[in-house]
């Protein structure tokens, strides 16, 4: 390092420190007295507590309950199967089919994703407020062990695939750009009809070896154009084949491992799904006696614009393509309007128009104005919030609808009027949006610290700015109800692990 830069470096140092130890943090707790107690009864309970399907709510459930819900789900025996497999055994099988990769991968890379004191993944089950008896969407947390670094390597691999899938979406923005691209001035023929498709259950209904060899016919035909990170495309498909093989899990004291298809929670599952679905909708376009005018997909859920008859047999001929993969269907032909992804979409007298969507499960929980972050963050949170009503409105009837939803949104979370007039009148500003400083040009640094009042953080930036060294500063995340509440697994973890962890700890004293 350069030696003034260093001096800088430290002199910044300093400031910092002594701004902190002479800041005094807030005195005022955000949460009332009867809210701390209601925290320390939740915890001294024997409840469960989860974050909801489809919401950022949590949700209390009795333990017997919660347990009783999960068993349901893991006492089929058709997707699973119960194992005495350890992280000790599991961990030595990954590290024994790495090594035979020690000429492909990169050193560094290798080294990376060598599994070290790892622990299996945990089964939990996120609960489904939106449906009749609240039944829970399984879910596989695999931070932490052994297959993780196979999984990332093999979803930097697959995700390269992604911009070359013709129906694959991002985001509500894409397909309303498609929608224009076709029709510019939104006037759509008179018998149009919009609708919506879901898979049924993907991740665990594709089947392996048929889900993997799809997979990797578009891989092999796309060889030249991705980065395999030094693999051939026979050790891929290996690799995919033993991360898929080998998912095992525990809940409480006991381990499975899934039969068949991919775990919701592994790195791998999303970029899995979604190229196996352009596998299997090449088939069934190729093959339809009538096409949709636009068919997009967002990973399992698909918009269909269709124009005349034919749609009931296409949405049929869906169905009839696989015997696991099956979809249910809405249509715009009773009501008039599609709720797909976060916007609304109708016809009227052959307009497409569209705004925001809330779904009826949506809790409304967002940035708080009165949480311990930065001022400027949460007015970015409510600009950007006015930014996607107007994005995703289609006319001024339409924007003024978004609008009072994202500013109920925001009522609800304590936004002062002022603040959300502010970040309406910014949003609606054309060109408002300022561009981020490009202060990281390859020797960028992010200084990360906690947040502890709006005076010190803007103390520390006046700080950083005088220095003129490329640094960002960004704040540490803080400890909030769902870390203190919501554990993912269930029961204690295995003394075993633990064990390890403290012997290495000590060797390596």
């Amino acid at each position: 390092m350069n030696p003034d830069r260093e001096q800088v470096l430290g002199q910044l140092k300093k400031e910092i420190l002594a701004a902190y130890r002479s800041e005094k943090p807030p005195h005022r707790p955000n949460l009332t007295r009867e809210e701390q107690q209601a925290f320390r009864t939740l915890k001294n309970r024997d409840v469960v507590i989860k974050c909801s399907d489809k919401s950022k709510c949590m949700v209390v459930l009795e333990q017997n309950t919660y347990v009783g819900k999960v068993n349901t789900i893991l006492n089929d025996e058709t997707q699973y199967e119960k194992s005495d497999v350890s992280a000790e055994s599991l961990e030595k099988k990954v590290t024994d089919e790495l090594k035979q990769l020690t000429d492909s991968l990169s050193k560094c890379l290798l080294n990376s994703i060598i599994p070290r004191n790892t622990k299996l993944p945990e089964f939990y089950g996120l609960p489904k407020t939106h449906k009749n008896g609240s039944p829970l969407r399984p879910v596989v947390s695999s931070c932490g062990s052994a297959l993780s670094g196979i999984s990332t390597v093999l979803e930097r691999i697959l995700n390269q695939m992604l911009p070359q899938i013709p129906a694959h979406l991002k985001n509500t923005d894409e397909i309303l750009d498609d929608i224009k691209a076709v029709y510019p001035d939104l006037n759509v023929p008179p018998d149009t009809v919009i609708a919506t498709m879901d898979v049924v259950g993907l991740y665990p209904s594709i089947p392996i070896e048929e889900g993997t060899a799809a997979v990797m016919r578009i891989l092999r035909s796309n060889e030249g154009k991705l980065d395999t990170l030094g693999l051939s495309m026979d050790q891929i498909e290996r690799l995919l084949l033993f991360v898929l093989r080998n998912n095992y899990f525990r809940f409480g004291d006991q381990c499975y491992r899934q039969r068949e298809g991919v775990a919701m929670g592994n790195a791998l599952a999303p970029p899995f799904a979604i190229i196996y679905m352009h596998a299997l909708e090449t088939e069934i376009l190729a093959t339809a006696v009538i096409k949709p005018k636009i068919y997009k997909r967002y990973v399992d859920d698909i918009f269909i614009l269709w124009i005349g008859k034919g749609l009931r047999q296409f949405i049929d001929h869906c169905n009839a393509q696989h015997p696991r993969i099956k979809f249910t269907a809405e249509t715009s032909e009773d009501s008039g309007q599609i709720d797909f992804m976060d916007a609304t979409i109708s016809i009227k007298n052959t307009q497409i128009e569209y705004q925001l969507y809330q779904k009826p499960s949506n809790s409304g929980v967002n940035m708080n104005y009165t949480s311990a972050q930065p001022l400027q963050q949460k007015r970015a949170v409510a600009e950007n919030q006015y930014q996607r009503a107007k994005k995703l409105s289609s006319g001024p009837m339409q924007y003024q609808h978004s609008k009072s939803l994202i500013t109920q949104l925001l009522q609800e979370n304590d936004y002062p009027q002022d603040e959300r007039v502010r970040a309406a009148t910014h949003a609606e500003r054309k060109g408002s949006r300022r561009r981020r400083p490009k202060w990281n040009n390859g020797n960028g640094v992010i200084l990360k610290l906690p947040y502890m009042t709006e005076v010190l953080h803007q103390k520390v930036r006046n700080m950083v700015r005088r220095s003129r060294l490329n640094l960002q500063v960004v704040h540490k995340h803080s400890s909030n109800l769902k870390d203190k509440l919501i554990r993912t697994a269930f029961g204690e973890r295995s003394c075993s692990i633990e064990a390890r962890r403290k012997t290495d700890a000590t060797s390596k004293r």
